[in-house]
């Protein structure tokens, strides 16, 4: 691993640096904005467009932690249930949305964007295992960071109504326009 992590050049952390500073720019910018120009008495949390039926689920997880447990219980269950589910990602997020007095949905994307660090230079160092070359290694790289957004195209080839492997490419863009 020390092998690995000193064939990545300088040159190369600050490209990536670079890229992942401004992937969480451009993550946050969207929601700042909207959350910003909401109308008195509204909120936009953006949650709905991140993940689309899910939230209430994380919002029940972070509440279980700000209520002082480690351990969960899953409240969209009808069964019986002792609290005995440990879920890392959510123990940490209702931690910091607890001791920083955050509410759930913004605890949510701070930690969505934080967590682009560790992941992209996981999947950096993975790329360069493999590749030697910085050239090779910055196209993956570039490759597997942008691919899913490609599932837009389908639009334009066969239509929304027929585009089903489009939809899972670009949901997170579209459920907030769905019917």
């Amino acid at each position: 691993m020390k092998e690995l992590i000193k064939s990545i050049s300088k040159k190369e952390k600050i490209i990536i640096w670079l890229m992942i500073f401004s992937l969480i720019i451009a993550f946050a910018i969207p929601y700042f904005y909207l959350w910003k120009t909401a109308p008195p008495d509204h909120t936009w949390s953006g949650i709905h467009v991140l993940t689309g039926g899910d939230y209430n689920h994380y919002f029940g997880f972070i509440e279980q932690v700000k209520d002082g447990h480690w351990l969960f219980v899953d409240h969209y269950n009808s069964e019986g249930q002792i609290r005995n589910i440990f879920r890392p990602e959510w123990l940490v997020t209702g931690l910091i949305a607890k001791w920083f007095q955050l509410s759930n949905s913004f605890a949510m994307h701070l930690m969505a964007s934080l967590l682009i660090i560790p992941f992209f230079w996981a999947l950096y160092f993975l790329i360069a295992y493999f590749f030697k070359s910085f050239k090779k290694r910055l196209a993956a790289w570039l490759m597997i960071l942008f691919a899913s957004g490609m599932g837009v195209f389908s639009f334009f080839v066969i239509g929304i109504q027929d585009c089903i492997m489009g939809y899972f490419f670009i949901a997170p863009w579209i459920c907030g326009f769905q019917k």
